[in-house]
């Protein structure tokens, strides 16, 4: 119910940053190379959160076109892959480049990724599914 990203370990949680300017985070996604966290935002509009633990800093580097109420994110290709429940799709994000990319058949939740394979796990809870997507550059089978 807070703009909050918390860390829990046994007996031991803690709030370790919060406010407004998180956008209320529905999902989150360790970025390496960035050296911080993307925060998909619940009721934050359209723009992508990208925090970083090391400084507190809370920037919104990258947004998504149309979409809002976002749930689960992945990395694939460069690409941010973002669901987005407001208008039942996940939008491939990279940069000033954003659009939908999957139409899902409901409003989709967190998202799950098989590296290997390249295949994206989309649960569709209202519909009490999930649809499995073979995502594009994929080895595998």
């Amino acid at each position: 119910g807070t703009s909050a990203v918390y860390r829990v370990r046994p007996g031991d949680p803690a709030t370790v940053v919060e406010g407004e300017e998180l956008g209320s985070p529905n999902g989150i996604l360790w970025d390496a190379g960035r050296s911080g966290f993307w925060l998909a935002p619940w009721s934050g509009g359209t723009e992508l959160r990208l925090w970083d633990p090391a400084t507190g800093q809370v920037t919104r580097p990258w947004r998504t076109d149309p979409a809002g109420n976002m749930d689960g994110l992945v990395m694939w290709n460069g690409h941010l892959l973002v669901a987005s429940q407001a208008d039942s799709s996940i939008h491939a994000v990279s940069g000033d480049r954003s659009g939908p990319y999957i139409a899902t058949d409901g409003r989709p939740a967190d998202l799950g990724l098989d590296t290997r394979r390249g295949h994206l796990a989309v649960p569709e809870v209202a519909l009490n599914q999930v649809e499995i997507w073979r995502l594009p550059g994929a080895g595998g089978s």
